[in-house]
């Protein structure tokens, strides 16, 4: 009897949270069910490592890293920047150039709200089925550059499935009357702890004084520009404080340059990307979220792991996931609120060892689990019989 065929699609395998829930997925997925294929829309990223050899991997467009040539890399940057604008903005294009047969798989699953979800809701017609996962809460994030033709895309699906409630409530509200025929489904986003609490071992980060750390990309939903406006109150309040922030993005400068001029360049380091953040969390007093909007944060649920205190902005995703302030501190999204939330956490030893203490005890009670069961069982519903 034939296995079904499923094929998983991405943008590509970069340094987020929704690349490092799939890279997860594809570890643990049981191919003796199903067979599963990765597609990327580029094929690059942090976590292409990730993937099991087991597992094909297909592509729109080619990554510049496997190509070694420096002259090559730019002509292939050039030409993917005007294909890539083409093919999205004209997405009729898009049948003929991305190589999926029809009826070569049973089912289509968009990982994430973005470019994939554009060229599935173009080749709807190949796929017996096709599901929406959605990791962002869509109200605030505009996922491509075309979003008429993500809403065309994005009403084509045959389910969707959110990372927390408030997603759904929030595709319900953008999308309206025109999503009520599409079934619903929330699936936390799965959390591999037992890889996390080994890869925290890995290393000793030596603070000196108390120390924050705040993990993402450098990009404006993040709002580090809050954190470090927030950092600098707090010195200047006379706290002995230092933030670390790991990621990389287009931001570095502009964050940089508000360093320099809040006058707190010796006190928040920027880290870069680190393929392993686990030690950085472990070793710290606080970790700190500062972000605008986001859909299941899985940076926060992995400082849950590591029984991290923690600070997060009141949005989409931490309300459920700290289960409004029961395991961790909740802040306004605004500079002043997220200060006082830190200061609080910072004066307060017995407060940051409640939580400590609370998220140990409950290890393996949170929202999310350490297991794929649900992504499975969510895929398996939609196969056909």
């Amino acid at each position: 009897m034939r296995k079904p065929k499923v094929l998983i699609l991405i943008d590509a395998m970069n340094g987020g949270g929704a690349e490092r829930v799939l890279s997860f997925v594809l570890r643990e997925i049981d191919q003796t069910r199903f067979e599963v294929t990765l597609y990327l829309v580029v094929k690059e990223g942090m976590y292409l490592n990730q993937i099991p050899d087991t597992i094909p991997v297909l592509y729109l467009f080619a990554g510049d890293s496997a190509l070694k040539h420096p002259i090559i890399r730019v002509l292939n940057k050039a030409y993917r920047a005007v294909a890539y604008r083409l093919a999205f903005r004209y997405t009729f294009l898009l049948p003929w150039l991305c190589r999926i047969k029809p009826h070569t798989f049973d089912l289509a699953v968009s990982f994430c709200e973005g470019y994939n979800t554009l060229l599935l809701g173009a080749i709807r017609n190949r796929f017996a089925k096709i599901i929406q996962w959605l990791q962002v809460d869509v109200r605030q994030h505009e996922a491509t550059f075309n979003p008429k033709a993500f809403a065309r895309a994005i009403l084509k699906m045959d389910a969707w499935v959110g990372v927390s409630t408030e997603t759904l409530v929030g595709c319900n509200e953008r999308y309206g009357a025109l999503a009520t025929h599409i079934p619903k489904h929330v699936v936390y986003n799965p959390v591999d702890v037992n890889r996390i609490v080994t890869l925290a071992e890995h290393a000793h980060m030596p603070y000196q004084v108390f120390t924050c750390v705040a993990v993402g990309r450098l990009q404006h939903q993040k709002r580090f520009d809050r954190l470090i406006e927030a950092h600098a109150l707090l010195i200047a309040k006379g706290f002995n404080l230092h933030t670390i922030i790991l990621g990389k993005g287009e931001l570095l400068k502009q964050l940089q340059v508000l360093c320099k001029k809040l006058g707190i360049t010796d006190s928040v380091r920027f880290e870069g990307f680190q393929p392993n953040v686990y030690p950085w969390i472990k070793h710290a007093d606080m970790f700190v979220l500062s972000s605008d909007y986001e859909g299941f944060p899985g940076v926060v649920c992995e400082a849950m792991v590591l029984c991290k205190p923690i600070v997060a902005t009141r949005i989409t995703g931490t309300l459920e996931l700290l289960e409004n302030g029961k395991w961790g501190l909740l802040a306004d999204a605004t500079t002043e609120s997220l200060a006082m939330a830190m200061e609080q956490m910072i004066r307060d030893a017995t407060l940051r060892n409640q939580f400590t203490d609370k998220l140990t005890q409950n290890q393996g009670n949170f929202l999310f689990k350490n297991h794929i069961d649900d992504v499975v069982y969510v895929i398996e519903r939609y196969l056909p019989a």
